[in-house]
């Protein structure tokens, strides 16, 4: 859901489409369209959600939390 495996991910190719979450992929195709929404509605900054749900995704290192923990906190956070 946070991508943090998708760099494996890509080396395996089309296997990669069937192993990826499709709750991410979704969440990933409404991040686009909000995003896409905001600018033809005029909105200079970006979505808050959007932009934390992606810096999530971003984040990579070895002292990165995994995704449960990193589901959990992002969780907390949306309440």
């Amino acid at each position: 859901m946070f991508g943090q495996n998708d760099l494996a991910d890509k080396r395996l190719g089309n296997v990669a489409r069937r192993l990826t979450s499709a709750d991410a992929r979704e969440l990933l195709a409404l991040a686009d369209e909000i995003t896409q929404l905001r600018e033809e509605l005029g909105f200079a900054d970006p979505d808050p959600l959007v932009g934390r749900y992606l810096a999530y995704r971003a984040m990579r290192g070895s002292n990165v939390p995994g995704e449960p923990k990193l589901a959990a906190q992002f969780l907390a956070e949306l309440s």
